[in-house]
This record gives C-alpha cells, structure tokens and sequence, in this order.
C-alpha cells in the first residue's frame, strides 16, 4: 500500500508529530512510505510548478493518504492551513474517495477543535474518512499508550475481512415511524440485537440536585422507577445503539431525564466497557455531536460516531467491528481530558465531602494524577542557567533537537 503522509508541522522532520510518522514507518515497512513536507517547504509548494505538479501526482498515486499536524492556537498551523486552502480550491478531485486518517500531537488543548477542523476539510474532499488519533508529547516512550497508537494503526490500515465474534447488542429506540427504517437497518447487520423503547421505561424525574448519591453512589429514586433496568440493560451488553430524535437541534427531554439520572455515579466512570454508537432522525448539529462525545469521553467508553443515513449508520457498523477486532479506544482529547482534570482538582481541593465515594474512587484508581516533579532539580537549574545570554543562546539554538531526544532510544539511535 502507497501511503502519503500531508505533514503539517512547520518544523518538518524535527517535529514530535513526525516522531509519530517514524513510528509508524517502523511498524508498517512492508507499506510504501511517501512523505510531503508541505508545512516546512510552504513556498515551494505554493508557488506551483513543478513542485507543485509532482504533489499532485504523488496524490493521485496514493492508496491512503495521512494528514499529520501539531495543534496551534486551536486549530492546524498557518502554514499547514494554508496548503488545506490551496488544495481545496484548486486540486478537490484528487482527493475524492481516497482512504484518509488524521494523526494530531499536542498538550491536548482543544485538540478536539483542530480534529473537527481536518474532519470537515477531508468531508469536502469527499474522501473515505477512518478517524483519528490525538497524541500528547510522550505517548511514544510509554507502553500502554504506544501498544493503543498500535490497535489504532491497525483499525485505519485493515485490509483483511474483520473476523469478528457476535456481541449482544442493544437498541434504544424512540418511537416514531421516522426511526423505524434506522432500526431495520442496524437489524439486518445484528438480527439478533434487542430492541426496547425508551418510553416504555418510566422515568420518575431527572436528578433534582439533592446529591445524596456523593456518599455510597446511590440514587434515593432507584427502585421508585425503571430507570435503574434501562442502566442495566446497557450494562448487559457490549454494543449499544441509541436511535433519537433531534428536532430541536439536540437530542429530546426523555434522553435528558435518562442522562440526567445516571449522574449518580457522579464522576466516575458507568459505562466504560461498552461501545456506543448513536443514530439520530435528522442530521446531527454540530451541538449534539460536540455533546455526544464529551459524553462518551467522560464515561471512557468507544463512540463509533453520529449518523442519521442509511450510508452513515453503514459506517457505524464498519467502526464497531473494527473496535470489537482491534480492541483500541478512540483518543481523548480536550473535552474528556480537561473535564476529568477539573473533576480531580474540585474534588480533591474543595467537594470530597459532599462526593466522599468519588473520593474514595479516585484515590483507588490513580484518578489523582497530579504532576510529579522528578526532573525538580534539573529544571531549577536550567531555568537558573536561562538567566545568562549565553546559555540562553545555545538552548534556544538546541531546543528543537533537545523536544525529541527522547525519541532516539525508541529507534535505536
């Protein structure tokens, strides 16, 4: 397979995100590795010409094409930006069809925004989008979190008919004959799946703020209405489609009361072993798939995605079988991360009174992952050598060099 990588990181090859693209040279080197550095060599690919034509044609050769970028100011750099532009105005046809994937690095500071960015710029393209990956500097050098960048790989580059065993599957439904074809076509890839009506659970009220689930994580409303059985039907099954309607922008009241309620569990984790795939009635606003994944991430389970066609719930199908293959987990990013960081610091400053079973549960589960400061000695020192010109001189000569040093090990340098 020919791979073009569109790297966006004006640093070129001294890059953290190019780090990323070595790494996955090493992993695939049976693939055809093509790397454009069209950030770093902005004006030469501008300007046209030659180099210009050789891109295209280096484009039109492709089998899968990566777009790879840092996060700058919330979104891609400008340079990168303006290659997108270009390319958009003036070579759309090129792209059309072509498998595509985007791999980001950052600090995960609105990551999230920089992602949706290059997801609608590959959406016009019309090119066949797989998803993508958000790395924080570091990732490479740990093992859990290398060994899932690996599961990703895996689920973008999967050539081979997906051998995958039968979950139990379950579709929560609104009732409505609109949704009725949504449902027959999630059965007739899972004939097996069960299918319940959400107004057939009743639903007392939503959560009335009484926090008197922040000591044991129970709800004084459970047992009082059927909201605990709809929690456990999700909990009995691996692979849960929500089919909603959307008329006013966001999902209705019912789904609320239902969210709502499940804050009993406060701000831990309910469903982190399921995969959870949402289809809606009209086409999603951007609001309702912003929440939808803030969502999943907070409850750190899978999110094949959002869809309201026969084409898109198609493509939940195809992600879900990949998630169930692979076994990776779709990357965190700004939403999930710096939730669960607020959750963490409230919690442990100011609210474990009030949420003494979040409390114990963080301390269990490592949730309270403060920085630790094991290069104290060496930072101070440096930031007191930084008041020399000198000094001051050099580092900033080797700063770059210095950003990836720590890649070398991993590639045997």
């Amino acid at each position: 397979m020919k791979i073009l990588v569109l790297h966006g990181s004006p640093k070129g090859q001294t890059s953290v995100t190019y780090q990323h693209i070595r790494y996955m040279q090493k992993m695939y080197p049976g693939y055809s590795w093509d790397i454009a550095l069209v950030a770093h060599e902005q004006n030469s690919y501008a300007q046209g010409g030659a180099r210009r034509e050789g891109l295209r044609q280096r484009i039109q050769a492709a089998d899968f094409i990566l777009w790879s970028s840092p996060v700058y100011f919330f979104l891609v750099p400008a340079q990168y930006q303006l290659f997108i532009e270009s390319m958009i105005e003036e070579e759309p046809e090129l792209f059309r069809g072509k498998p595509t994937s985007l791999l980001l690095t950052s600090i995960h500071f609105f990551d999230d925004v920089a992602a949706k960015y290059l997801q609608q710029t590959v959406q016009r393209l019309n090119m066949d989008y797989r998803g993508f990956f958000s790395a924080r500097p570091g990732d490479l050098l740990n093992a859990i979190k290398r060994s899932n960048f690996e599961k990703h790989l895996a689920h973008i580059f999967s050539q081979a008919p997906l051998n995958v065993t039968e979950s139990k599957v379950l579709v929560i439904r609104e009732q409505g004959e609109t949704l009725d074809c949504k449902v027959e076509k999630i059965k007739a890839h899972h004939a097996n799946a069960k299918v319940i009506n959400l107004e057939d659970y009743h639903i007392k009220t939503g959560c009335v703020g009484c926090i008197q689930c922040g000591q044991k994580h129970q709800c004084p409303f459970q047992g009082k209405d059927d909201h605990h059985l709809l929690v456990q039907e999700i909990l009995n099954h691996t692979v849960v489609y929500f089919v909603m309607k959307n008329s006013h922008e966001i999902f209705s009241a019912q789904w609320k009361f239902f969210f709502d309620r499940t804050y009993y569990k406060n701000h831990i984790p309910l469903f982190a072993k399921q995969i959870f795939s949402f289809v809606t009635e009209n086409d999603p606003s951007d609001l309702l798939t912003r929440v939808l994944q803030a969502y999943c991430e907070f409850e750190h389970c899978v999110m094949t995605g959002v869809a309201s066609s026969n084409e898109g719930i198609e493509r939940l199908l195809q992600e879900e079988a990949k998630y169930l293959c692979h076994g990776d987990r779709p990357s965190e990013t700004f939403l999930g991360i710096a939730g669960r960081k607020i959750f963490r610091d409230e919690i442990w400053a100011h609210l474990r009174v009030f949420y003494r079973a979040d409390h114990l549960y963080f301390k269990k589960h490592g949730f309270y992952d403060f920085p630790r400061y094991r290069t104290r000695m060496r930072d101070a020192i440096s930031v007191f050598l930084l008041r020399f010109p000198s000094f001051r001189k050099r580092y900033q000569k080797s700063i770059k060099q210095r950003m990836i040093r720590a890649y070398q090990a991993l590639f045997g340098e």
